[in-house]
């Protein structure tokens, strides 16, 4: 062993270590500063009385550091064992592939008694050559419970499930999921999370978002948060009935600033479709004056419009334009009066954890206010009579309708080339003294688009558009994906003419517009295409409380039942609420009791349809 003058030392082109030597260097420069030198190195002599190092070539390194940042001189002594330089290899190597790496374990363990023993998180830090986070990280692994530690030593656990468990201290409840994880085949550090802090807020829930951390903790809130994660929303809200009443207070808060008189307000954490689809919602009217300019601005956007197809790129800076001014136009939007005294708003917390606001809303007993009243007009002016179904009732009925009648056509080429030549002939032989048409039929091959609104909150004709998608998917549409429009049109050419007919048969089918066979100006040819091809709308529809009941009068559902049922059912079940009788038509019609009805008379109620949906 000698004590060589550092500046007499250089890294041997012998020493094994060629990869990752760089690694770690940081925290070995800190550690050497703190704590000294602990190892010696190995070197062998070479020329002028000059070392190289075989074993310690990054402590070397890091050595050399703390000359250049000034911290020593580049004549310090440095402990060295000098070994003959014919094995000088052979002992790099097992200097190198010898050593055993401290178990992380031991290291938590080891860093959690040095904070017991006084030293801070930042001396820490200082010495070992790392950031604080990392320091805090390993002192809370450190102090997980005895039992979890050593079911990590005997990899029972991964790292990411010892760090699971530190989201608590609680070194009793910790011990309590351990014995329940180690009996599963498979766990993540999600559930164990969830099992240590049931009864706490996670940040990513809408609640704890819309509340947020620095107001929660400002009222005093405790929040636990998740150390080995970066995720903002990684925290956990201890106090639930804080967290809520804080939720609360910011929503009438938000509530105050809606103008207005409403007949009644509500808030709520949670307001989904299915939720809404118990209220009726009002449409906002015109309550300011619209400027000509802006009218003019969408009359001729819809006229520039058709004269494109729709997949056309102008179209589609077209269709943008026309959103945007459309947006516009609801500015001068509202509720009058008149609509508000009958119907209040729901302030509520949507998935991004922000405010929304639906208005125009009419509650169930609000609907039968409503229909009984309409009902009491009817009485005393009996001349006006009422249609049992609501224009908006009428257009969700008939597109229902549609479903069955496109997916008719699009499986039967004869009535889809019918329907098409039909169509074409209408249009281009026409003259002065023959004119005629097909309205529910689009020969430039305009695909018909359901609502929007019904696309987004419609259960029944998500359904369908489902289904629809899914016998669309199956077709031979391979050879659309092709670039060059010649190679294009050639790849389609070669197609067998049955798959000509099955594209040919979709195309028309998704022109065709919905109809009740009882709406206004009902296009009889649509009628008879229904009727040749036996169309039966109750294979794919059944009435529902969402896509029928909960929209018709309570009068008009004791008739429909009364009808199917009896009069003594209808006379029974009078003084019930509408929407009992609702949920009781909904369960009658989707499943009637063989015990009470024969066979006939269930086929009977199985094919039932409202008026102007059969064919």
């Amino acid at each position: 062993m000698k004590n060589i003058q550092l500046n007499k030392l250089a890294v041997s082109a012998k020493n094994v270590r060629k990869t990752g030597a760089e690694n770690g260097l940081d925290e070995l420069i800190a550690s050497i500063k703190s704590h000294g030198l602990l190892e010696n190195l190995i070197v062998v002599k070479t020329a002028n009385d000059n070392y190289e190092v075989v074993g310690g070539g990054r402590r070397l390194r890091a050595l050399q550091a703390l000359v250049t940042e000034g911290h020593i001189k580049d004549t310090k002594s440095i402990p060295c064992e000098i070994v003959d330089i014919e094995k000088a290899e052979e002992i790099s190597l097992a200097e190198n592939q010898v050593r055993n790496e401290m178990h992380p374990a031991d290291q938590f363990e080891a860093w959690a008694k040095l904070v017991d023993n006084g030293l801070s998180v930042a001396d820490i830090a200082a010495r070992f050559g790392t950031n604080e986070k990392l320091v805090k990280q390993r002192l809370k692994l450190g102090k997980v419970s005895p039992t979890l530690m050593q079911a990590y030593r005997e990899e029972k656990i991964s790292l990411d499930i010892l760090m699971a468990f530190t989201v608590t201290d609680d070194h009793a409840k910790q011990d309590e999921v351990l014995e329940s994880v180690l009996q599963k085949h498979y766990v993540n550090a999600y559930t164990i999370k969830e099992e240590l802090l049931g009864h706490a807020i996670g940040g990513s829930n809408k609640v704890a978002k819309f509340v947020g951390v620095k107001e929660y903790e400002e009222s005093g809130g405790y929040l636990k948060r998740d150390l080995f994660s970066d995720n903002e929303n990684n925290v956990y809200f201890e106090d639930r009935h804080l967290l809520e009443n804080l939720a609360l207070s910011k929503l009438s808060e938000e509530a105050r600033k809606v103008e207005g008189e409403w007949k009644w307000l509500d808030m709520r954490f949670d307001f989904n479709h299915v939720e809404k689809g118990e209220f009726e919602q009002l449409d906002p009217v015109f309550i300011k004056d619209v400027p000509e300019l802006l009218t003019d601005g969408l009359k001729k956007l819809k006229e520039d419009l058709e004269g494109y197809d729709y997949w056309n790129e102008e179209a589609e800076k077209l269709r943008e334009e026309q959103v945007k001014l459309e947006k516009e136009l609801d500015d001068y939007k509202g509720y009058t009066e008149e609509q508000m005294s009958k119907s209040g708003f729901i302030v509520f917390i949507n998935h991004q954890g922000e405010v929304e606001v639906e208005k125009g809303l009419l509650r169930p007993e609000d609907i039968e206010a409503k229909e009984s009243s309409e009902e009491l007009q009817e009485d005393s002016n009996p001349k006006k009579e009422k249609p049992l179904y609501s224009n908006a009732l009428c257009d969700s009925l008939k597109n229902y309708r549609l479903h069955s009648v496109k997916m008719a056509v699009a499986s039967d080429y004869e009535m889809s080339f019918d329907l098409a030549l039909y169509s074409m002939c209408c249009t281009s032989f026409r003259d002065e003294n023959r004119f005629c048409s097909i309205s529910s039929l689009s020969v430039k091959c305009d695909n018909y688009a359901y609502p929007a609104k019904m696309c987004n909150e419609d259960e029944t004709l998500i359904v369908q558009i489902e289904e629809q998608d899914k016998f669309y998917s199956k077709l031979p549409l391979d050879w659309m994906k092709i670039d060059d429009p010649q190679e294009r049109f050639e790849s389609m050419c070669e197609l067998s003419i049955d798959d000509k007919q099955k594209l040919f048969s979709a195309c028309v089918s998704r022109t065709i517009s919905p109809q009740l066979s009882n709406g206004s100006y009902p296009c009889s040819v649509f009628e008879s295409v229904g009727k040749k091809l036996k169309v039966d709308v109750s294979k794919s529809w059944r009435p529902t409380q969402s896509n029928l009941f909960s929209r018709l009068p309570k009068a008009a559902l004791l008739k429909i039942g009364g009808e199917l049922i009896g009069e003594n059912w209808a006379v029974k079940n009078m003084s019930l609420k509408k929407k009992a009788i609702a949920q009781f038509l909904e369960d009658f019609f989707n499943s009637p009791s063989e015990k009470k009805f024969t066979a006939e008379q269930i086929e009977v109620i199985k094919k039932w349809l409202p008026e102007g949906m059969v064919f």
